[in-house]
């Protein structure tokens, strides 16, 4: 599971995510649980209290609910995300999270109820684990496995030999079906296929 220091990071990324693509829109906190599956409520408020405390983010507080439930990010917010080093030593936040250039397809919902998309353009194996790094509903040992299928791909891809590896690829990855478009673009990317 992840760390508070990284959870408070991922939602803070998601809050600059949504204020780069739709400038002044409010984050929804209930969606949290959607874009961050498996960290407890309690986890996810105490982390969304956090930055609220801290000034990282700005909002509408609510008597029935722990964390607010209307949010987004403010100036302060904005710079820590720019430049996450400068603010290590005043803010508990994961910098390699923070430092990430997108947040890889997540949708935040915006108060009117537009979604916000922001999409990672894959081009390399090694935008593809980054990419399962980021999927936080996957254990140490799935990461690891597919880590494992997408290396042995990237050196028969090299080596211009991929046909043999596509059955295993496909048994891999019946479960995460998320990687596969991402996986054809890199793919085509590689082979040079349009």
């Amino acid at each position: 599971m992840m760390d508070n220091a990284e959870i408070r990071a991922r939602i803070l990324r998601l809050h600059y995510d949504l204020q780069m693509n739709h400038p002044g829109a409010f984050f929804e906190s209930k969606e949290l649980p959607i874009l961050l599956p498996g960290i407890p409520q309690n986890l996810l408020d105490a982390n969304m209290i956090y930055l609220y405390d801290s000034r990282l983010i700005e909002g509408f507080t609510s008597v029935d609910k722990a964390a607010p439930p209307i949010t987004r990010i403010t100036r302060m917010g904005i710079d820590a995300v720019e430049n996450p080093d400068m603010y290590s030593d005043r803010f508990s936040l994961s910098v390699q999270v923070l430092n990430i250039g997108t947040n890889y397809g997540q949708v935040a919902q915006a108060d009117h109820g537009a979604a916000v998309i922001q999409t990672q353009t894959y081009t390399t194996f090694s935008d593809l684990r980054e990419l399962v790094r980021s999927h936080v509903e996957l254990t140490e040992e799935e990461k690891r496995k597919i880590s494992e299928v997408l290396t042995d791909l990237e050196n028969t891809a090299k080596e211009g030999s991929l046909s043999k590896k596509i059955e295993q690829a496909k048994e891999a990855f019946t479960k995460y079906g998320w990687i596969v478009e991402p996986l054809v673009t890199v793919l085509k990317t590689i082979l040079q296929l349009s």
